[in-house]
């Protein structure tokens, strides 16, 4: 895409296409000098709107993330900012395990809503070691403000749903979440939990090579694991 151009003062037919100068600090004046060899451009039009020279003193492009871990399928801190995994049937619509641990993009009966998200469904554990009970939604609220994160065009998935911040102010998350990724399985990990165990989730739905049938199964599966990594009953 070509940036805007001041077309005030300027009588060439290419400046007609644009309507405000790339660089404010440029004022519009009057194509008198054609650039030779150019047909319907000028000298000061290339000056002011030329896309080949960039601005000095504008903001250079967030940094690439690289996730570290992307040959092992595993993903983790910033690189699961936009992560979302939809499960589902073949054809049958599809809710995603999402970056936060949380499930988003609820987009079933024939309905596609990217940013749909159902109140009050997330995953919970209690723990009790030496009379102490320990309570934790198994959602983390890390990545939830996107305050400086500048989203690629039509991306949405960074968006988090009101419910899911609500849902964190009211009752303890995790800290952090890790995800490991192998389509049609997503497994979710949650270190640092400060649980007295440790938890694994699995989530799956029937895929079927050449099995339409049974990979159209309207079913998604989550399997818990729970280890007590001490000698305490």
């Amino acid at each position: 895409s070509q940036p805007e151009k001041d077309t005030r003062n300027c009588t060439h037919p290419i400046a007609s296409q644009f309507s405000q100068p790339k660089d404010a600090r440029h004022t519009p004046a009057p194509c008198s000098t054609p650039r030779p060899g150019v047909e319907n451009e000028c000298q000061k039009c290339e000056a002011m709107f030329d896309t080949t020279s960039p601005v000095t003193d504008a903001a250079a492009p967030p940094a690439k993330v690289i996730n570290p871990t992307l040959d092992q399928y595993k993903y983790s801190g910033e690189s699961l900012r936009c992560c979302q995994l939809p499960l589902g049937p073949l054809g049958g619509g599809c809710i995603a395990v999402s970056g936060d641990g949380g499930l988003r993009q609820w987009q079933m009966v024939n309905e596609t809503n990217h940013v749909g998200h159902v109140p009050d469904s997330f995953w919970g554990i209690k723990a009790e070691v030496g009379g102490v009970s320990h309570s934790r939604v198994l959602q983390s609220s890390a990545l939830y403000d996107n305050s400086s994160f500048v989203a690629p065009f039509a991306v949405t998935d960074h968006i988090v749903p009101p419910g899911s911040i609500d849902l964190l102010k009211k009752l303890p998350g995790v800290p952090e979440i890790e995800i490991t990724a192998k389509y049609p399985t997503v497994e979710v990990d949650y270190p640092n939990s400060g649980l007295p165990v440790d938890v694994h989730m699995t989530a799956w739905n029937p895929c079927i090579p050449l099995d339409e049938n049974n990979s159209g199964i309207p079913v998604i599966v989550f399997q818990f694991s729970v280890t007590n990594p001490t000698t305490e009953a």
